[in-house]
Formats: C-alpha cells, sequence, structure tokens
C-alpha cells in the first residue's frame, strides 16, 4: 500500500469515527432535552422525527423516548387553580315584550289597569208622572238637569299578578284594586248609614275622600290538562257575558244618579242583565276541548240589600222613616251559593267567529230569628228555606269588522239589578225575574268603533202580591216593574291605550203601579288600558 493510500484510509477512519461521536452526542444531547426541558411538544416532537429519519436512534428508542418524554411532562404540568365554591346564578330581571311588567327569575309580574273619566250631562223628565221614589227604577227622578265629572260604569283599575311554575303547576296570585275618581259618602249623613262604597251616594263638597274598593284577590293553580282551580274574590259565572261584551264598559250608560254621583255608573246593569258581581269562590275551570268549556263553584251566599243593608224591613229607623217594607230579610244560608257555566267557540270559518254561553246559578233564602223579629209579615218559618235559581244565555257573532252580541236571562228569587235585590215579597214568597239585550257595533279601520244597543230588565211580584190587602200591599207597588234603556256610542282608539268615547244614552222605568220616569243623559270622555 502506498503512503497517500495509507494516509486516505486513516483520514476515512478519523472521519468516521468523528461522525460516531457526533451521532452518540446527538444522541446524548436529545436525552437530555426531552427529559430535562420542559419545552412544548410540538418542537420536541419534531426533533425525534428528525433524528429517527437521520438513522440516529432507532424505532424502539423513539418509542421508549416518547413515552418517557410525554409521563414526564404530565408530572411537571402545574395543578389547576383552586376554584372557588360554586354561587347560585344570579337572579336576572327582563322586561317583558308585550306588557307592564318584568321577569325575574322564575316568576312573571305583570301589572294593568285602566283609568277613565267622563263628563256626564243628565237631564231628567220632570212630568208629573215621574215616577219618583220607585225602589230600584234606574230613571232618575231628579226634576232639574245636572253634571258631572265622574268615573262611568268602571272605576279605575291597579292590578298586579305574579305568575310561576312550580312542581309542575302553573301557579298565579292577583290582586286588583280599583278607586274611583268622585268624593264619597262613606260614613253617613243625618245618622243614616250605607254599607260598601258602590253603595255610597256621591259627595262632591270640598274635603271629599275617593272610595277604594279591593274588589280581586284570588290564587289560581292548574295544568294544561287538568283544568285551574281558584280561590279568593272575583267575578261569578252568571252574567259575566252580559256585562264583559257590553259596550258600555268602556263608557257610562245610564247615570245611577248624576247630580251626586257614586263610585260608577250603571251602563246595562239592571237595564238588560244582571250584575255577575264579584263573589268569594272555590271554583274550577276546565280546559277548553274541541270548542267546549265548563266550570263549576261553590260561592258566598247573598242575601237582599234592600231588606238587609239599606234597612227597608218594616223598622222605623233614620233610613226608612216610614218602616216600609219591599222584601223579607232573608239572612240564613246553610248552603253554599251554587254556579256553573258551558261555553261553546264555533270553529272559526273565514271572517265569520260565534260564541255561545250559559250560565246557572241557585241558592237557599234562609229564615233566621232576627229576619222573623224584625218582618212582622215574613211566613217562612225558622229554619226554612225557598230556593233562589237563574238561567242566563247568549250568543256573540263577529262578521268581519262587525260584532252582534244577543243576551237573557230567567229565574225566580234572583232579583233585579244586582244579585237578590227584591228577590222575594215581604212574606217570603219568590219573585220571578227576566230580561234581555240586543247589541251590534262596526269598527272602520280598526280604529274607529260605532254601536247601538236595547236592554230591558223586569221584575215580576210574587203570586197574589199585586192583590193583597195586606198593610205592606202599597209598598210593594212602589218597587221597579222595568228598566230599559236605548244606548248609541261612539270611540276612536286615540293610541294602543287610549280611547276616545261618546255616548248617548235614554233610560225608562216603571213601577209596579204604573208610575213611568224617563232621563236623557250624554256622556263624553276617556277610557286608558295599559
Amino acid at each position: 500500500m502506498s503512503k497517500r493510500q495509507s494516509t486516505d484510509s486513516q483520514s476515512r477512519r478519523t472521519l468516521l469515527g468523528s461522525c460516531w461521536a457526533l451521532q452518540v452526542f446527538a444522541l446524548v444531547l436529545s436525552f437530555a432535552v426531552l427529559v430535562l426541558n420542559p419545552a412544548p411538544v410540538r418542537a420536541d416532537d419534531d426533533l425525534l422525527d428528525i433524528l429517527l429519519a437521520n438513522g440516529t436512534i432507532t424505532q424502539k428508542q423513539y418509542d421508549t423516548l416518547k413515552q418517557h418524554y410525554a409521563a414526564k411532562q404530565e408530572a411537571q404540568m402545574p395543578a389547576p387553580p383552586a376554584t372557588a365554591p360554586s354561587e347560585a346564578p344570579a337572579k336576572l330581571v327582563t322586561a317583558m315584550d308585550n306588557a307592564v311588567g318584568f321577569h325575574s327569575g322564575p316568576f312573571d309580574v305583570t301589572i294593568s289597569g285602566e283609568i277613565n273619566g267622563f263628563y256626564v250631562h243628565d237631564r231628567p223628565d220632570n212630568t208629573p208622572k215621574s215616577a219618583v221614589g220607585c225602589v230600584l227604577c234606574l230613571a232618575s227622578g231628579n226634576a232639574q238637569p245636572n253634571s258631572s265629572v265622574r268615573n262611568g260604569l268602571l272605576p279605575g283599575d291597579l292590578s298586579f299578578k305574579i305568575a310561576t311554575k312550580q312542581n309542575g303547576f302553573d301557579v298565579a296570585v292577583f290582586f286588583g284594586i280599583w278607586p274611583g275618581i268622585q268624593s264619597l259618602m262613606t260614613g253617613g249623613l243625618a245618622g243614616t248609614t250605607f254599607g260598601g262604597v258602590n253603595l255610597a251616594p256621591g259627595n262632591p263638597t270640598g274635603f271629599g275622600v275617593a272610595g277604594i274598593d279591593f274588589r280581586q284577590q284570588y290564587v289560581t293553580v292548574g295544568k294544561a290538562h287538568m283544568g285551574t282551580f281558584k280561590v279568593g274574590r272575583d267575578l261569578g259565572f252568571f252574567g259575566q257575558e252580559g256585562i264583559l261584551n257590553d259596550f258600555t264598559l268602556l263608557g257610562a250608560g245610564s247615570t245611577n244618579g248624576n247630580a251626586g254621583p257614586g263610585s260608577v255608573t250603571l251602563g246595562r246593569i239592571g237595564l238588560g242583565y244582571i250584575y255577575t258581581d264579584f263573589m268569594p269562590q272555590i271554583s274550577w275551570t276546565s280546559p277548553s276541548s274541541h270548542g267546549f268549556q265548563v266550570a263549576g263553584g261553590i260561592f258566598a251566599p247573598l242575601s237582599d240589600v234592600v231588606s238587609t243593608t239599606l234597612g227597608f224591613n218594616g223598622a222605623v229607623t233614620a233610613n226608612n222613616p216610614t218602616g216600609a217594607i219591599f222584601s223579607a230579610p232573608l239572612t240564613g244560608h246553610g248552603q253554599p251559593q251554587l254556579q256553573g257555566k258551558l261555553t261553546y267557540t264555533v270553529p272559526t270559518k273565514g271572517m265569520v267567529k260565534v260564541k255561545f254561553w250559559n250560565n246557572y246559578i241557585t241558592q237557599s233564602l234562609q229564615a233566621n230569628q232576627s229576619d222573623l223579629a224584625s218582618d212582622p209579615y215574613l211566613t217562612t218559618p225558622l229554619g226554612h228555606s225557598v230556593r233562589a235559581w237563574g238561567l242566563d244565555y247568549g250568543t256573540k257573532i263577529s262578521v268581519g269588522a262587525a260584532d252582534f252580541v244577543v243576551y237573557g236571562y230567567n229565574g225566580s228569587g234572583i232579583g233585579t239589578e244586582g244579585l237578590m235585590f227584591l228577590s222575594t215579597s215581604p212574606t217570603g214568597q219568590t219573585r220571578n225575574s227576566q230580561g234581555y239585550y240586543a247589541q251590534g257595533t262596526y269598527t272602520f279601520a280598526k280604529k274607529f268603533t260605532v254601536g247601538a244597543s236595547y236592554g230591558q230588565s223586569n221584575l215580576s211580584l210574587a203570586s197574589g202580591e199585586r192583590t193583597s190587602s195586606a198593610p205592606w200591599a202599597a209598598d210593594s207597588l212602589a218597587i221597579t216593574r222595568n228598566n230599559g234603556s236605548y244606548i248609541g256610542q261612539a270611540r276612536y282608539g286615540l293610541t294602543k291605550w287610549m280611547n276616545l268615547v261618546g255616548e248617548y244614552t235614554h233610560t225608562r222605568s216603571e213601577s209596579q203601579a204604573g208610575a213611568i220616569a224617563t232621563e236623557d243623559s250624554v256622556a263624553l270622555g276617556t277610557i286608558a288600558f295599559f
């Protein structure tokens, strides 16, 4: 071998040794980096891949180093910071989209109500045949025209409803406060007394006090498939559709006396239907099924206001200086009052909508010891009772912008104007009642509504009452025989809340003796709902 060849061979051995040394050094360095350096995983994965590709490490070494490094990195990961104990989510309060109110956690709080006021001018008939002094003759007996600024058929209203869902039940509580704008005679005058602000006459003098009628408070609970139970004070069933479909609910109707206006006007109460009233009750309303819906409940039984609260029971008092008696004070109530409802909504066909309803009411009127003591003519024995009952019925038909309502009722012992008003003779026999009204309205451009209605309520004397020669017979002839009215109304929706209302009303009353009174009234004002 030549000297040059020997030198080249030695150089190659030296280079190979140097490369081997570099490979060993790289392997050691890689191990150190992988084991000691907590660098991001992605960079060292790339380094291992390069070493494997260059043949610096074997596949087995690659797998071992990668597993070792992953375990090392997991051990060196910092512990997650300690978290504070979880807190209950905040009770978020959000506004309602289409009502005045708010959502607060699981509760929906809704505020609603209305305010109204009317200028009312009343011009009574002052002819000699006027039925002055007729009990529950609703046409005014005043001789002179008179004016007032007052509430219409509705007082004001401020209502609160809180609704939620608990254990699968829909639960709600409701409170309705109904203040008037008139000053009322809440105490009395010259020894007289009046029970309840809606019976109190007006007191249009300085330092007057407006009446506040807390007429609604109840709780409801139910489910979609089981219906809704209600406990508290709210509208009854009998007569409910009569007043809720009456357009004078947005106006005034008959004045109920205008010289010293009371809490509200009468609208068509006692002139086509008996007032349904707000009553203590435990009731149930079913779900709607194929358009049908039923309801029923037990209610607080009522007494005749004329012979009890107003004191016309034969005794001589400040309220009753002549000792007149117009009906028997049957105040015993061994049973609750019962009311039931059936409604049917016809499936809508085009522009035509139709709904029918029927309501029933019954209760006993029982003689107490105090009734026999105050009414010397009462023939109902102690503890015995007479049965009062009533049935109403009606329909509402809507054809496009036109609405028509027809309503009627019949009964015995249920009285007139209000439930049980003049319901029996002084001896305790029931009097028959009957009434009706028809109404039509048409709305132009969804804003301007015109309408007209006629209605009448009738009260018949008990069997033998008209021909009796008893001392009370003259008193029986001084009560109402019928009350009727024609009403025309125009209403304009100024805003979503506010309506401008104008009305003309002609009212006619006739007593059992044939005395007649009439009055004409005009009402102009506004009613706003929110």
